[in-house]
């Protein structure tokens, strides 16, 4: 799913933003409500929302939201582990995605 954002579209800026499932939940966090109130309403309130400390605190709700549901231990160590093999074999997941389609 993507996202155009009014604001910028009115000052002339290309702004598209792909949200999935997680980005909705991180930016509800951050609206404090539905995160599509923060786009179409887009002013210097919803811009002061929009800050490190916010984002941070919101990824971080959510983890915590998600850890009570999904089991997620062990994940850093299996990515980091396929980031070993993309460096040894000398790929990455671009092309690993181009493998996948042919």
């Amino acid at each position: 799913m993507r996202a155009r954002c009014p604001a910028c579209c009115r000052a002339g800026l290309p702004a598209t933003a792909n949200i999935t499932p997680l980005t909705e939940l991180v930016a509800a966090k951050i609206a404090g409500g539905d995160p599509a109130q923060l786009f179409t309403n887009f002013d210097a309130a919803a811009r002061q929302k929009l800050n490190g400390a916010a984002v941070r605190s919101a990824i971080e709700a959510v983890a915590t939201s998600l850890s009570e549901i999904i089991d997620m231990s062990g994940v850093d160590h299996k990515l980091d582990q396929l980031k070993v093999a993309l460096e040894t074999a000398r790929t990455g997941l671009t092309d690993l995605g181009v493998a996948g389609t042919g």
